[in-house]
């Protein structure tokens, strides 16, 4: 079994703990209340999934306020696509933007490793992704799932209440996975690209993907 097939085996609960622990907050969550916190950010992907498929997805782009805007070249940061809200964004509308050059590049890499992915495919999972944010930056979907914040005092003084921002990630890559039947967890796609980009962090995140399975075997992590 090759690297890709390994990761293609872990399980949500570990995808989702990976994601966890890059949240800046991830050690202020207690740790009792880690399981938990997981399977809200599961729970909420697979949850809005039961009511969208990815052709209904591409139907409410062309008739609801959101705009699918294509751009050639690369994200900020490595980003592969974002959502802006209709707040913020130039022209007024909610906007999904994808980066044709970094979907491109995570194909080319696929294609060197055997990986049968296309470009439609790695399309049709960032769209699908974005587009669970845009749910919830318009309601469609209940907030409550994803709504989970831990208290703690700033400099022993002050006491700050803030939100874990990672939930809503877990949620989006599930209700993307979901919708585009994908026999692999989004996340690998960022693996991908490292392996093009930084050996040493490519192995740096395999390891950290399989200690996240084996905590999370058991459900306790």
């Amino acid at each position: 079994m090759n690297e890709w097939q390994t990761l293609s085996h872990l399980s949500p609960e570990a995808w989702a703990h990976v994601l966890l622990q890059q949240d800046p907050l991830y050690r202020r969550i207690p740790a009792a209340e880690v399981p938990d916190c997981i399977r809200r950010g599961i729970q909420a992907g697979l949850d809005a999934a039961k009511h969208w498929t990815l052709d209904g997805v591409y139907q409410a782009i062309e008739t609801q306020n959101v705009a699918l805007c294509t751009e050639p070249g690369e994200g900020a940061c490595g980003i592969h696509a974002e959502y802006s809200s209709a707040a913020i964004s130039v022209s007024g509308r909610c906007e999904i933007r994808l980066y044709e050059k970094t979907m491109q590049a995570i194909v080319s890499q696929a294609q060197q490793h055997g990986i049968p992915l296309s470009l439609q495919q790695v399309t049709n999972l960032h769209l699908a992704h974005e587009f669970f944010h845009y749910l919830e930056d318009t309601n469609q979907v209940a907030a409550s799932q994803t709504e989970y914040s831990v208290s703690f005092r700033l400099c022993y003084l002050f006491r700050q209440n803030r939100k874990i921002q990672s939930l809503h990630e877990i949620a989006a890559h599930l209700f993307a996975q979901r919708l585009c039947h994908a026999e692999f967890h989004p996340l690998q796609l960022d693996w991908l690209l490292l392996r093009q980009q930084d050996e040493a962090q490519a192995k740096a995140f395999y390891d950290a993907c399989l200690r996240a399975n084996d905590l999370t075997k058991g459900g306790n992590p």
